[in-house]
């Protein structure tokens, strides 16, 4: 009878660890919700500013192939916050979809080079937008990825018992536009700014 009631109450406190670990890592992801949905947002309009302004640039197919890929990738992190899913494996989708921005973000450049110089092809609007939603979608990934890690460290932190104190993040403000111009290092409750506002 007292070995059935401690295996009760293991089992029982088992089942409480892992509904706890469970609602707080759903808790974390749906903390990025915001920030998913915007990613996802700025990935739609990007593949709408290529389709209407590269269309008669060199190399298009690739391009619209690869900017519904990051659509398509955005859209399922953006799920995966939404349904308040495993950090993880947020962790690696974030991780990939960086590395696919970057990439769209080279092959126009590659274009609009081509371009300039007057090999063929040429934009059909202002393709100032475009560039402009590139690099919000590289600060909204770098933050995300950001946001992730601290939620991880935070988890692994209660869950171990142990403190680690968090790295400095780096923001590089060249890259978010229309702010102010220079680098910051945030911390726990501090923060120092380098830089000038333009």
């Amino acid at each position: 009878m007292r070995i059935a009631r401690t295996t009760l109450a293991i089992i029982v406190a088992a089942t409480g660890l892992l509904a706890t670990q469970s609602f707080a890592e759903a808790r974390s992801c749906r903390q990025l919700d915001g920030a998913t949905t915007r990613l996802e947002r700025q990935a739609r309009q990007l593949t709408r500013e290529i389709r209407y302004n590269y269309r008669h640039a060199p190399r298009f197919g690739r391009l619209v192939s690869e900017s519904r890929e990051v659509s398509r990738r955005a859209r399922h992190i953006n799920d995966i916050a939404r349904r308040g899913g495993n950090l993880k494996h947020l962790k690696r989708e974030l991780r990939e979809i960086d590395g696919k921005v970057c990439q769209l973000a080279d092959l126009m450049q590659d274009i609009q080079r081509a371009v300039r110089r007057g090999q063929r092809g040429h934009f059909d609007g202002d393709i100032r937008p475009s560039r402009r939603l590139v690099r919000e979608m590289q600060a909204t990934v770098h933050h995300l990825r950001d946001d992730v890690r601290v939620a991880l460290q935070q988890r692994r932190n209660h869950k171990g018992h142990r403190h680690v104190t968090a790295r400095p993040d780096y923001v590089d403000y060249r890259a978010i536009p229309d702010r102010a111009a220079g680098f910051s290092y945030q911390g726990r409750g501090w923060s120092f700014r380098i830089g000038h506002a333009f």
